[in-house]
């Protein structure tokens, strides 16, 4: 460390450690001069700070009393022999004065300035380090930085006479606290003092000042050309003086020895500043005690050496390096023993275990070097070049006879630096794979050299069982070896599974004759250990030795044995009270023992170190019995303070931690406590642990936080913004309780997020409102309530800051959706017997009302309109905090604005004229809508005589508020009149106020630009909607085709219900059956927990009720059902009983998915030219297994009426379909032995009796390329980067894009789609919109997911048991040596057409087959694909045997053929080893029978109580995270794995059998692997799912908005401006359905929509199956318009259709180029801007064909023509065609017209 950085002098910091009167004069790095006075004060800044006050002032005092080894006589010294009597720390004044005096005589020799540092970081940096295993609490005080022997003799002769501790420092990488600060004092950094003083050559020694490290002196030897070196090699950062200070050693050991061999004499200053030489320079002496080996190794406890005088050796004439793997540990010492015994001269013998040279690789230190991951040793030979080569030979035939596999050596130089590589860089790879909280735990031991091996095995064994990631590492040669695990330093449990884990090899190796540290020495962390090793009585010896040296125990104190004695501060027994209070029996209850430095500082009058701390951690071992559980160690401990966290050791159950915050008052812990418990004592140790540093939080401005920052406020408002610069309070609280009342910035969460707690008296409603009426008494649950408000970092745009007055401030924080509400419980329900930890948190439980009672609510109707709401939590969602201006106040406000505005949360400072607060009003909305409510309001009574809004207005208004475009507070009699008065005057169909209310919806606002508006979607002027020209010219969107139909959806959350316009979706059964009545269905979706009872669930919607119908499993995935309002007779039971007989099936769940299957989205075959002959045929069974589940027949014939019908395929027929046919479901095949219209059905397909006969067609088969889940990915470890690198190489690659476009086919289409594209240019020219869909596609080749179905011809061989025994075969037999099950496959070419025929092979060899998700190892099943003439009319289908011992689908994660899809790999590189594990066996879960009819209420029931358990998504998400995390020992074998995939396969069939999967504590994962992106606790995973993670690059649909659209179609033809006009039109409506899509399915932009490759993930339900869904909607949507664009134009000839697809094409064109100018020049899609939708043309992507050639192309580029702006194109003027065509529109729009379509007609 540099002087000029490290020694800058904050004087703050010094006042705040004792007073300060002292000149600070300007630093030799310019720093300009202070004057501090010693009444000065300032506030505190950091917490390494505070540490030093407390360290320096309370312990330094605190050693008041203690006397060495327990006698008050000193033993004689070196020092003044006549002081005696026991001796202090420095005192506050003490310690100022030492400061002064040090600064005065360094000046008077002549001294720097600025050799004294008392800089924040540079204390952190001597006091903590982030490579030892342990770092005590407590930093220095002061950093010297001395330059010569004499500064340091000054420094120590005024600590000695101030008994101020001194930390000698060199290199700082020392692993075991050596230059911690525990009792602070002064840290002595010898930066300076690292020269050659002299070098001897001829002698072959040199002098050298302590921090010289010793890769520098050998540097600067060579430099000299001296032919000398220093060989002992520690870690690179290793300094001179640090080495002494441990004998430490390093690779080179076993040839040379360690430090201790090559000290020749030292210069030491002791303790009170005598310096002292051990010796004189000869190369041996005999002249009395061998000093040298005192000092060396006594970690500067003894004395500071200052310089040393060291042998030096020889340069070898050659050196080599070679390595050898090994199949186990042991193989590898073997050989090392047969090396060291055979006499072979080696320089170094070293040895890395597997997980180490994993380790390596996965930091890519020694990259592009790939190592294999086996037991290596590392072997350096020195010598004359004959005996090297001959060393080598003889080390290799050694090597080879122990199993050592490739023996490779260097050659040359550069070759030795890099086969040495990865033993330099073991320590620090293994640091780099650190993530988040996680550290390293690095520790040594050293055994006799016959042991080593086997404690080797041992540790790793122990450290496997334990679940650890540790590697090992070691100079084998010598018998020393390191542990070094990794583990979150956060988690009090794994912390203590590693301390056990190291306890345990410590032990092991003194029990085997070994030492706790070969080459680390003891320090701060291996005290006990040594006294084990050595015994009492040695300790004894060297702490006399110590006294002699150094009386006051000021060098180092607290390192290689404890400081404080026990005679001054007893641990013994049972702490003792003052006398006044002693009783013969003492409970801690009553009397907490304080521990000895608690005992110190209430000696000196000052608060203790630790009652400064954030938080503190205390122990308890052993655990009494009556403290097993987390509720008891709360309850006895609350007593101490207020209790956060708690966890008992998960292995033994003996060991607790118990986490306090703030601080107790009183320390309750001691090495030795009795705890009374009913009268039974208990004995028992209870520690105070290490204080937990927070970490700073980075922010992605590049400054950092505090993790929380809290300021408590004088109130909390909810209120209401009733127009743009006027907020409205609904309710105030004030903080008047002694709840807590708090505002935290909390950026230490996983999702960051800010906090508001305060507490309140929810008032009984019935004091304001005597009317109210119920049972219980008035005021009997008025009490104090505490409640939390949780608003996440999203939801959060920005807040305001309002000057109030001189005394306070308030900030405003306003809220598009409502924030999550928590309450505040009681803590003894949060607490189970069944875990081991609890938090605090957990006291807090989700509420979604604040009312006085929420069992008023159980029977309250879901509606918008709430009463009785204390705090309306969906509606008052503008928050208004105000706060006292206070200094303290205002810098911690000033530091959460920086850190919000990191985050990009504007933070704005406002005038009080710019939010003006208006007295709250109470809306008559509601009670003028709806005058059925009303009471005698004759005023009231009279205003709804003229309001009578049909459902369609009503319904459309109601999407408008719960979506936040009005306020009822805006909303009055005058407004609903005029929507009542446009809607008595509707022309034909057409509603004017509906348009006006969509209009509302879809609109982003009234389009005001004003900065300060903070809801810019709200129409706070509802009346000006009635003369906005962009309003009245809003008209609905175009038709739809005929199997769609339009759905109202409704998403219902805690506190709030938000109402979707309504959008077009395919059709079902009984949506079509029920046409008549589509505006009584309505689709709701639950989000979140549903917290009210389950007969709430029905819904009053624009004046109707809404009751539960049904649901299908689509719906039911999201949490999702159907509700219908009764008319003319037609109730829900009347429609349930239409769609089937299901009366026969008592398991309610099995009940609702029959009834779901009405839902199904469909294609009825209702005008077919012949109907259906249905057949019933067996179904194949044996042993118990149906192999025909699902799957029946169709006539050739009636599957082509289906499929021209439905416009399925051009050519080629497919040859299944997934159908619902009445109450059958499944898939149907054709089978040319079928005549006409035959279909023939098999019992297994049929569910229940339904009067619905239409055959319903669900989809086709097609082929699609396989894309494997996370669960099954890991086989594309032999894949490597291959197809990664393809993909980089396709998104500027013509040619390879076509080619995997053309590969894998997509079940939409699309890929093929874009392969068109390509061969039409369009990538040549960059095209923005095809541009961005190429990025969708990453695909596995040599694969295929298509249905599965059975060979009715019985030709395939089946699954033989006989053939497939339980134990796994993981040898690799050939598939007729094991006869493996057959299959058929016959799937397109590729690079061809799948409507063609010709195009199609048959798949032949050895295959994978699978179905997602794949979870149990047995679930992906090896077959050999044949070929079978008989079956070549299938294509696109996978055909499973009808023979063998059971079927292949069911093997197949439980499978079936009633259209599950299956995965087919046929890369031979792919085929697994192991070909026959034992499919999984799973017992389903039994479903409970009603003794009963199934009832509506037991439907509603389930549906609820299956929301509230659903957990298939978690248990997959275990199961992912454990098997990764058990890789090692089996991944998904392991029996935890396993467990999960049986308790996945009870969550599946939980829809059907009713039966909730219960994921236990035990099974869920502690930490997850970082390729599952879970905030919070991960790890970096070294699977291959975590590599290719790695590698892949994540997809962004981010379009080149600023690149070339294709001028070859914007100049094709001249398109006159009435054709424009009337594109832009359709465009609009386009963009708005478009819209409708993304907002309904929660997508973030229409490329991910017309990919069908959808990246946001649902906020509720999951996005299985998401690309199926989206296929037919896209596919519904590009007819929609399509079809329009096709009436609009007036034909389909190209000489008419083509030029108006180029106006489509023009007008996207413009619509960027309109926005690029805005945003001069160029769309920031990361900023806040508007980006237009560009898809709009591309729903005639097959007409949009252009011939590619490429001198053409090459022709225009070079003079210009693909121009990307719009002064680039000629006669542009857009902003002026913009303006034309509003005005126009305007025109149009206005006149009657009955559709939107209908106005396009008429504008032909």
């Amino acid at each position: 460390m540099l002087a000029n950085n490290a020694t800058r002098r904050l004087v703050g910091v010094w006042q705040r450690t004792f007073p300060v009167s002292a000149t600070v004069k300007r630093l030799s790095n310019g720093r300009a001069i202070s004057t501090v006075s010693s009444v000065q004060s300032s506030r505190w800044t950091g917490a390494s700070v505070f540490a030093l006050a407390a360290s320096a002032g309370a312990v330094g005092f605190g050693l008041a009393s203690f006397v060495l080894d327990g006698s008050p006589k000193r033993t004689a010294s070196l020092y003044d022999d006549k002081a005696a009597g026991p001796k202090t720390y420095a005192s506050v004044k003490e310690m100022e004065q030492a400061l002064k005096d040090i600064e005065k005589e360094l000046r008077a020799i002549g001294g720097d300035d600025d050799i004294i540092s008392i800089d924040t970081d540079d204390l952190r940096a001597h006091g903590y380090s982030e490579w030892s295993t342990v770092n005590p609490d407590g930093l220095p005080v002061a950093v010297a930085y001395p330059r010569s022997t004499e500064q340091v003799q000054v420094i120590a002769r005024i600590c000695h006479k101030y008994r101020i501790p001194i930390i000698g420092y060199s290199g700082g990488s020392s692993l075991e606290g050596h230059f911690s600060a525990p009792y602070g004092g002064i840290s002595v950094d010898f930066a300076y003092m690292n020269k050659i003083i002299k070098l001897n050559k001829d002698d072959m020694d040199v002098v050298v000042q302590p921090s010289i490290g010793w890769q520098d002196l050998n540097t600067q030897l060579n430099q000299l050309e001296s032919g000398l070196f220093f060989p002992v090699d520690p870690g690179p950062s290793a300094k001179i003086g640090g080495m002494i200070g441990t004998n430490c050693s390093g690779t080179n050991a076993v040839k040379y020895g360690t430090m201790k061999d090559w000290v020749i004499n030292l210069t030491v200053v002791l303790a009170d500043g005598t310096v002292i030489k051990t010796r004189r320079r000869p190369r041996k002496s005999s002249a009395g005690y061998n000093l040298n080996s005192i000092f060396v190794g006594s970690e500067g406890t003894l004395g500071l050496v200052t310089e040393a005088t060291l042998k030096l050796a020889i340069v070898p004439e050659e050196t080599s390096v070679a390595v050898v793997t090994f199949p186990t540990i042991r193989d590898a010492a073997a050989a090392a023993a047969g090396i060291m015994q055979a006499g072979i001269p080696i320089g170094a013998i070293e040895v890395m275990d597997d997980v180490q040279m994993k380790v390596i690789n996965l930091s890519g230190s020694t990259a592009p070097r790939v190592w294999k991951e086996e037991p290596t040793l590392f072997l350096k030979f020195a010598g004359t070049k004959p005996s090297v080569v001959d060393n080598i030979d003889r080390s290799k035939r050694i090597t080879k006879a122990n199993g050592g596999g490739n023996f490779e050596f260097a050659s040359d130089e550069h070759e030795q630096k890099t086969l040495w590589s990865a033993r330099k860089e073991a320590l620090w790879s293994m640091l780099a794979l650190r993530k988040g909280d996680e550290d390293v735990w690095s520790t040594d031991v050293a055994v006799p050299f016959s042991r080593l091996a086997e404690l080797i095995e041992i540790s790793k064994k122990e450290m496997d069982e334990m679940g650890l990631f540790a590697s090992i590492l070691g100079h084998i040669g010598d018998g020393n070896f390191h542990e070094s695990i990794m583990y979150d330093k956060t988690n009090p449990a794994e912390r203590e599974k590693v301390e056990k884990c190291v306890y345990n090899m410590v032990n092991r190796a003194l029990d085997m004759e070994g030492t706790c540290t070969g080459e680390h020495s003891i320090g701060w962390g291996k005290k006990k250990s040594l006294l084990r090793e050595v015994g009492p009585e040695t300790v004894a010896v060297m702490k006399q030795i110590k006294a002699g040296l150094d009386p006051l125990w000021i060098l180092n104190p607290g390192k290689i044995f404890d400081i404080i004695p026990r005679v001054f501060c007893s641990t013994d027994a049972t702490y003792l009270p003052p006398a006044s209070h002693q009783s013969t029996q003492v409970s801690l209850s009553n009397h907490p023992p304080p521990s000895c430095s608690s005992v110190i500082m209430n000696g000196f009058g000052i608060r203790p170190d630790w009652q400064y701390w954030d938080d503190l951690a205390i122990s308890i071992f052993p655990l009494p019995p009556p403290l097993a559980t987390t509720l008891q160690l709360n309850m006895y401990f609350q007593r101490f303070g207020n209790v956060t966290y708690i966890e008992i050791g998960e292995l033994w159950k003996d060991y607790a931690i118990v986490r306090f915050s703030p601080p107790p008052s009183k320390a309750c812990w001691n090495d030795n406590v009795t705890v009374v418990i009913n009268g039974q004592k208990y004995n028992t140790r209870i520690s105070l642990l290490s204080r937990r540093f927070p970490n700073p939080v980075p922010t992605p401005g590049g400054h950092s936080y505090p993790p929380q920052m809290k300021l408590q406020p004088l109130s909390l408002q909810f209120g209401i913004l009733s127009q743009p610069d006027e907020y409205m309070p609904m309710r105030t609280i004030s903080n008047k309780f002694q709840g807590d009342f708090s505002f935290v910035v909390d950026l230490g969460a996983r999702l960051k997020k800010v906090d508001i707690v305060f507490s309140c008296i929810v008032e009984d409603p019935r004091w304001a409102n005597p009317k109210l009426k119920h049972a219980s008494p008035i005021g009997e649950r008025d009490h104090v309530s505490m409640y939390k408000v949780q608003i996440r970092f999203p939801q959060l745009t920005s807040l305001l800051v309002l000057d109030d007055d001189d005394a306070t401030f308030s900030v405003v924080i306003p809220l598009q959706s409502p924030p999550i509400f928590f309450k505040k419980g009681e803590t003894e329900p949060s607490h189970s017997d069944e875990r081991s930890s609890w938090a605090e948190f957990e006291t807090w439980n989700r509420t979604v009302d604040v009312v006085y009672d929420t069992t008023w609510l159980k029977r309250e109707n879901v509606t918008l309109r709430r009463e009785n709401q204390f705090v309306d939590i969906g509606r008052w969602t503008t928050y208004k905090l105000t706060f006292a201006k206070s200094k303290s106040n205002a810098s911690i406000w000033a530091t959460m604005t920086r850190a919000l505005q990191d985050f990009n949360i504007k933070v704005r400072q406002i005038g009080a004229d710019q939010l003006k607060t208006s007295r709250p009003t109470e809306s008559k909305f509601w009670e003028i809508l709806e005058p059925n409510q009303l009471g005698g309001n004759l005023a009231l009574l009279a205003a709804v005589e003229k309001i009578n809004l049909p459902f369609d207005v009503r319904y459309q208004l109601e999407v408008c508020i719960s979506q936040g475009r009005f306020d009822e507070i805006n909303l009055g009699e005058e407004f609903l009149s005029k929507l009542t008065e446009l809607s008595d005057a509707r022309e034909k169909s057409r509603n004017r106020a509906t348009d006006i209310l969509s209009y509302v919806a879809e609109s982003g606002g009234p389009g005001t630009a004003d900065e300060q508006e903070l809801f810019r979607g709200r129409f706070y002027d509802p009346m000006a909607l009635f003369t906005d020209k962009k309003a009245l010219r809003h008209y609905p969107e175009l038709g739809i085709p005929t199997h769609c139909v339009w759905v109202r959806k409704v998403v219902v959350t805690p506190s709030m219900i938000y109402l979707s316009t309504p959008a077009p979706e395919a059709s079902n059964r009984v949506l079509r059956h029920f046409a008549q009545y589509s505006d009584r269905f309505i689709r709701v979706q639950f989000t979140d927990e549903i917290s009210r009872q389950q007969d709430a669930l029905y819904n009053r919607i624009a004046g109707r009720h809404y009751k539960f119908l049904a649901f299908g499993n689509s719906q039911f995935r999201e949490n999702g059902a159907y509700f219908f309002s009764p008319v003319d007779g037609i109730d829900c039971d009347y429609i349930r009983k239409w769609m089937g007989d299901v009366a026969h099936i008592r398991v309610v769940a099995k009940y609702a998915a029959r009834l779901g299957q009405c839902f199904s989205t469909t294609r009825a075959l209702t005008d077919s030219p012949i109907s259906q002959s249905v057949h019933v045929i067996e179904d194949v069974s044996r042993n118990g297994w149906c192999f025909s589940d699902g799957v029946g027949k169709i006539s050739p014939r009636l599957a082509e009426v289906v499929t021209k019908q439905h416009k399925i395929a051009k050519r080629l027929i497919p040859s299944a379909f997934q159908f619902r046919l009445g109450g059958s479901k499944g898939l149907l095949v054709v089978w040319p032995e079928l005549n006409f219209n035959q279909v023939c059905l098999r019992p297994s397909q049929k569910k229940f009796e339904a009067k619905s006969a239409y055959l319903e067609i669900i989809k086709p088969s097609r082929f699609s390329a396989a894309t494997l889940n996370r669960q099954t990915i890991t086989i594309l470890s032999c894949l490597g980067r291959t197809q990664l690198a393809n993909y980089d190489k396709a998104m500027d690659d013509p040619s390879t894009a076509m080619r995997l476009l053309s590969m894998f086919v997509d079940s939409n289409g699309i890929t093929t789609m874009m392969a068109q594209m390509i061969s039409d240019g369009f990538m040549r020219a960059k095209e923005p919109f095809f541009m961005c869909m190429l990025q969708a596609r990453i695909v596995v080749e040599q694969g295929a997911f298509v249905f599965g179905c059975i060979d009715e011809t019985s030709t395939l061989r089946g699954y033989e048991a006989s053939e497939h025994p339980d134990k796994p075969n993981t040898s690799v037999p050939s598939s007729s040596e094991l006869k493996l099950p057959q299959i058929f496959l016959q799937v397109p070419r590729p690079c061809t057409s799948s409507d063609d025929p010709d195009n199609y092979m048959t798949v032949t060899g050895l295959c994978i087959v699978g179905r997602n998700p794949s979870l149990h190892p047995g679930d992906i099943r090896v077959v050999e694909a044949i070929d079978v003439p008989a079956l070549h009319h299938l294509r696109n289908v996978v055909v499973f045997p009808a023979k063998g011992d059971r079927d292949i689908p069911s093997m197949c994660s439980g499978g079936d053929l009633d259209g599950d899809d299956f995965f087919v790999l046929w890369d031979q590189e792919l085929i697994p080893p192991e070909r026959n594990h034992p499919p999984m066996i799973h017992e389903p879960t039994q479903p409970v029978s009603l003794a009963r009819d199934v009832r509506p209420s037991d439907l509603v029931s389930f549906f609820v109580t299956y929301m509230k358990n659903d957990s298939l998504s978690t248990i997959a998400h275990a199961h992912l995270a454990q098997s990764d995390r058990l890789m090692n020992q089996g991944g998904p074998k392991h029996p935890i794995s396993v467990e999960l995939a049986h308790l996945h396969s009870n969550a599946v069939d939980y829809p059907k059998s009713g039966q909730p999967a219960y994921l236990k504590a035990s099974l869920r994962p502690r930490s997850y692997p970082h390729f599952m992106e879970k905030p919070g606790k991960s790890y970096h995973s070294g699977t291959v799912l975590g590599r290719l993670y790695d590698v892949v690059k994540k997809v962004e649909f981010h379009p080149n908005y600023n690149g070339a659209f294709d001028e070859r179609i914007l100049r094709r033809f001249e398109l006159p401006d009435d054709m424009l006009r009337k594109a832009r039109i359709i465009k609009r409506q386009h963009d708005r359905a478009l819209r409708k899509i993304m907002n309904q399915r929660e997508i973030g932009t229409e490329f991910e929509i017309w990919s069908t490759f959808v990246l946001t993930k649902p906020v509720v339900g999951s996005d299985y199956q998401m690309q199926e869904t989206m296929g037919p909607i896209v596919s519904n949507h590009r007819e929609r318009f399509r079809n329009a664009c096709i009436r609009v134009a007036g034909s389909r000839e190209p000489e008419v259709l083509y030029p108006f697809i180029a106006a489509t094409y023009r007008v996207a064109w413009e619509a960027v180029q309109i926005v690029v100018r805005e945003g001069r020049g160029e769309i920031d899609i990361t900023a806040d801007q508007d980006v237009p939708f560009i898809s709009f043309p591309w729903v005639f992507e097959q007409e949009l064909e252009v011939e590619d050639d490429e001198a053409e192309y090459e022709r225009l580029l070079g003079i210009g023509i693909f121009a990307s702006t719009l002064e680039d194109v000629e006669g542009a003027d857009l902003p002026h065609v913009q303006e034309e065509e509003e005005e126009g529109e305007e025109e149009v729009i206005l006149e009657e017209a009955e559709t939107g379509m209908d106005e396009l007609e008429n504008l032909i």
